[in-house]
């Protein structure tokens, strides 16, 4: 039977579960991603801030759309069927990509990008200190521990030249987090070969990282 994965991260998780069809080799068919592949039925838009991650896992646990987050769903039902898939699942991953924080000021509600796009009301993008993101890992990761779910943490990539924002994040996920994935081990020595720009992988790297996510997600299955 498929482990059941619930992804909550940005293309360079959903694409080397193959969201856009565009591998034929690699372990993403190992796996029932619950319908969360870009765009799909469960998709819940590319996420990348811990403060709105905690805000989406708060508002699926307790399966409420109303005053928790800023819907990108057109109905209740819709979002009823995208909390009974993160109940379903048995590993959740949660990429944590920036320290950059979207509030939609009136609401004090953080946003993704997606919403930025949706709404009028005036918005403030500030920075997380390390000490706001240290309690946010813990946080999530409480929160999903409690419901007796494991997640896997993954952090942006670091490549030649460091950013220091990804730098923080690598460093609290790995004093914080029981269960992370630091992409920049595993692409460290073939960068050329594996990164196609600041941001995101080649389809080489795609297929070399979900192989490398296979590795982590078999060894916390096991423990």
């Amino acid at each position: 039977m498929k482990p059941k994965i619930y992804i909550l991260a940005s293309c360079r998780i959903h694409r080397p579960f193959n969201c856009d069809n565009n591998h034929k080799t690699g372990y993403f068919a190992e796996y029932d991603t619950l319908g969360t592949l870009w765009s799909n039925q469960h998709f819940f838009g590319s996420i990348f801030c811990s403060s709105y991650i905690k805000q989406v896992i708060q508002s699926l646990i307790m399966r409420t759309n109303k005053e928790h987050i800023v819907s990108i769903f057109p109905c209740d039902s819709e979002f009823k069927s995208l909390c009974d898939a993160f109940y379903e699942s048995e590993i959740i991953i949660v990429e944590i990509a920036t320290m950059k924080t979207i509030i939609q000021k009136n609401k004090n509600l953080y946003l993704s990008h997606q919403h930025v796009d949706k709404i009028s009301d005036p918005y403030d993008t500030q920075l997380l200190t390390e000490e706001e993101l240290a309690n946010n890992i813990m946080d999530i990761q409480t929160m999903i521990h409690t419901i007796n779910k494991k997640v896997l943490f993954v952090s942006h990539f670091q490549g030649v030249i460091p950013v220091q924002n990804r730098r923080s994040i690598i460093r609290c996920l790995e004093k914080h987090a029981t269960h992370f994935f630091n992409p920049s081990l595993s692409i460290a020595e073939n960068e050329d070969k594996y990164i196609a720009d600041k941001a995101h992988y080649t389809k080489e790297g795609e297929c070399h990282i979900m192989d490398e996510l296979h590795k982590k997600i078999i060894q916390m299955m096991n423990t």
